[in-house]
């Protein structure tokens, strides 16, 4: 699964300090940490000294000192704390200091001193309405392009998405696009990442778009930065977490989110008004976190649209005899399905279909796998089944994973060998931070070797020129 809290890891300790002084960026890196670790943060707020580890362990009851361990580990890693060694006349000393960055902007946040004046809330009813349908459109939009380009007989009112956003699903490696002679595309494909991508939950997927446009910003010579993005981000991620839309000045934010912010509107994240902008119920997934209730899902718009369609109510029912039945599913849905199930039936409010070997195996061939299914027969639920536990059958759940095992008595796969590491901690340093991105595949202290997925060469290349930095290797 993707994490935005391990991708922040990974920058620089320049490009977090920078990070760190946007007073939005500070919110939602704390927002994001346990609660624990909040706690340590809020009680050396006012510390303006180093002071040793040790003292953070007098702070919970005797046995529990892993606690605070683990929430320490938690702080340097996001580099929220640094860490130091001090000689003392006792022997060497570890000592912590908050961020200094993070600490002034928390400050500043704390005191009011940053409170914009230039900001009032949307109450226009009708306003909120098109703000909500309008991300919802363009959100669709882009979902609706990836089921079509694997769909021959996909509708003709599908609205294409703009070239920008198109980029970004390239770079993403969610389609390949074919190419005449003038470098104009022709057509497009979904990849095995693609297919995996439409069966994640909203969250991911916004985050997955945006990291990769970080990674094109930050190839890019001149314009906005890549640090530019993350705090507009993580700016509309904060916003549109209140319960009341509000409304912005352009003028307030720096030249280069400012230059963002018609592109963070083609993917619906943001509505511009004039001189003023406000984040869109999207945005509410803009957070470093996959906790916390949300204000946006693609089905509300088809309620609203038809309200007596869905006095049955939506979902997605798994029996045990293997029966799919989804409820009220529209195009996109019934697409999605089509990948793992052989229809059976199909009316206006009423899909069927049926898992079988040959269906659940053409999904592993496009490189989905036994838990992405499951996961998003979860997610999609009817609220009948989503109370039962589990919510797909286990019966169900068990074959899913058995049919999938049957692929992988011998398999290949694409990946990068890390060696001669300078020192063990940078090899332990760096195998954690694969196994947080979920691309760890090997790793020996021994040996000093550590095996990733070529997938995640360039995060890992990054991280580990960062780390050297910091530690002066």
């Amino acid at each position: 699964m993707l994490d935005p809290r391990a991708y922040l890891e990974s920058l620089s300790t320049s490009s977090l300090d920078l990070l760190f002084s946007d007073e939005f960026v500070a919110i939602a890196v704390f927002r994001s940490l346990s609660p624990l670790s909040q706690q340590v943060v809020l009680r050396v707020l006012s510390l303006k000294e180093p002071f040793p580890t040790n003292a953070l362990r007098t702070w919970v009851r005797h046995g529990q000192e892993q606690l605070v361990e683990d929430a320490l580990s938690e702080l340097v890693a996001l580099r929220v704390m640094n860490e130091t060694e001090v000689d003392t006349p006792a022997g060497t000393q570890k000592r912590v200091q908050l961020n200094l960055k993070l600490r002034k902007s928390l400050h500043a946040h704390i005191e009011g001193k940053k409170a914009h004046s230039k900001v009032k809330v949307v109450k226009n009813e009708p306003l909120l309405n098109a703000i909500t349908k309008e991300a919802r459109r363009k959100w669709r939009s882009i979902m609706c392009s990836l089921v079509a380009s694997a769909d021959s007989a996909a509708p003709d009112n599908i609205q294409p998405v703009q070239d920008e956003v198109f980029e970004v699903m390239e770079e993403a490696k969610l389609i390949t696009a074919g190419r005449g002679g003038g470098d104009e595309v022709t057509g497009a494909s979904v990849t095995p990442s693609g297919f995996r991508f439409l069966l994640k939950d909203t969250w991911e997927q916004v985050w997955t778009m945006l990291v990769t446009l970080f990674d094109l910003l930050e190839q890019q010579k001149s314009g906005p930065t890549r640090n530019d993005a993350v705090m507009l981000a993580l700016r509309l991620g904060v916003q549109a977490s209140t319960v009341d839309v509000k409304s912005s000045q352009i003028s307030e934010l720096p030249p280069g989110m400012q230059e963002l912010l018609p592109l963070f509107e083609m993917f619906g994240l943001v509505r511009l008004d004039g001189a003023m902008y406000a984040p869109s119920p999207l945005s509410s997934f803009l957070t470093l976190e996959k906790r916390g209730k949300r204000r946006f899902s693609l089905e509300e718009e088809e309620k609203a649209s038809a309200p007596g369609k869905y006095s049955e109510g939506r979902g997605i029912i798994v029996e045990t005899n293997y029966s799919v039945h989804a409820l009220n599913a529209d195009y996109v849905q019934v697409q999605l399905l089509n990948l793992f199930l052989a229809p059976k039936v199909r009316f206006p409010n009423l899909f069927v279909g049926l898992l079988t070997r040959e269906s659940v195996r053409k999904a592993l061939d496009m490189g989905i796998t036994a838990d992405d299914i499951i996961a998003f027969l979860e997610a999609h639920s009817h609220p009948f089944q989503a109370k039962q536990v589990p919510v797909v059958p286990e019966t169900v759940q068990d074959q899913i994973r058995f049919w999938q095992e049957e692929t992988e008595k011998v398999t290949f796969e694409k990946v990068t060998l890390f060696s001669e590491f300078e020192t063990v901690e940078l090899l332990r340093q760096s195998t954690k931070y694969a196994k947080e991105m979920q691309v760890h595949m090997w790793s020996s202290e021994e040996r000093n070797m550590l095996v990733t997925k070529d997938e995640g060469r360039g995060s890992m290349v990054s991280f580990i020129k960062a780390k050297k930095a910091e530690m002066g290797l």
